[in-house]
């Protein structure tokens, strides 16, 4: 939820160098995906599994009140009527005036040639390797609890 929302905020607090910064949220989910199995495996020790659900809780609430008292309040008006109605009016007239354009076909060589798109696949690439080293870990301990082996992911 918080990765939607700084999409939301970049998008209309941001929007001459959206880019930049969208590229900048990408890079710090990036590191996050990196370094949280690297400081899960450091924290499991100490806490044991139980200790270190609780550990990721409480990181995440004292991110979520951050961001509560970090974004700006301006994001957070409320709409009047008049204004949606001026709105729906404006998008009305957009949808008129539209002509239909020439689609561009994108093939994979112009996605990895590009280096925004490139960097998302990597860092995807990155995600999906550290999760499924993280399914590995946490399987046993589901084992260990109880679960079915057939439950808990082999």
């Amino acid at each position: 939820m918080i990765q939607f929302t700084v999409y939301s905020v970049i998008t209309n607090v941001f929007s001459d160098e959206m880019m930049k910064y969208i590229g900048y949220c990408e890079i710090w989910v990036g590191v996050g995906l990196g370094l949280g199995p690297m400081l899960g495996s450091a924290v499991y020790p100490l806490l044991d599994y139980e200790g270190t659900m609780y550990f990721f809780g409480v990181l995440n609430l004292i991110i979520m009140v951050m961001c509560v008292f970090f974004i700006p309040s301006e994001l957070n008006k409320t709409t009047s009527m008049d204004e949606l109605a001026e709105i729906e009016a404006e998008l009305e007239m957009l949808i008129v005036d539209a002509t239909p354009q020439k689609v561009k076909s994108i093939s994979w060589l112009t996605l990895l040639s590009n280096k925004h798109s490139f960097f998302a696949l990597l860092t995807c690439f990155v995600g999906f390797f550290n999760i499924t080293f993280y399914e590995s870990f946490i399987s046993p301990e589901l084992v260990k609890l109880g679960f079915s082996v057939s439950d808990a992911g082999y």
